[in-house]
């Protein structure tokens, strides 16, 4: 298997990336994925640096980048500064009372995700803010090995 660290993913082949994502569940899948999204890089980052708002980045990676759901749109957004996306997981999904998994439909995401949002901005934090706080609760995570 290769080593993803010292790989440049950039021109690995499908089967290279096959290889270097074995261990991950399915890998074949994600590896074809990752050539497609490979093809529309150029696109993709014209929309990531564009001066759009954080939701049309996030929605159009959702519709160009296929197996890239909400909640991985909004957490690498998130990682590049965007501030008022909810990464709706099972942190988030306990702080607002909801059982079992975020929908995958764009409307459920949306709605728990305006929900947060909601209760943010009542607390005068933005959603990244709120975020934190609600996953250092809910992960038992002390803030010592919180890594920003």
């Amino acid at each position: 298997s290769s080593d993803v660290c010292s790989s440049d993913l950039t021109n690995l082949s499908q089967i290279k990336l096959e290889d270097t994502l074995k261990p991950v569940r399915f890998y074949r899948n994600k590896a074809k994925w990752l050539a497609e999204a490979k093809s529309k890089f150029i696109d993709i980052i014209y929309t990531v640096r564009s001066n759009f708002s954080d939701y049309v980045k996030r929605d159009a990676l959702v519709k160009s980048v296929k197996g890239l759901g909400w909640k991985t749109a909004s957490h690498f957004l998130r990682n590049l500064g965007a501030e008022d996306l909810a990464i709706i997981d099972t942190h988030v999904l306990k702080f607002l009372g909801v059982e079992g998994k975020a929908g995958t439909f764009r409307l459920s995401y949306m709605d728990l995700e305006d929900r947060f949002r909601k209760i943010a901005n009542r607390r005068k934090l933005n959603v990244a803010e709120l975020d934190i706080i609600v996953w250092k609760k809910y992960s038992n995570t002390e803030w010592g090995n919180y890594i920003y």
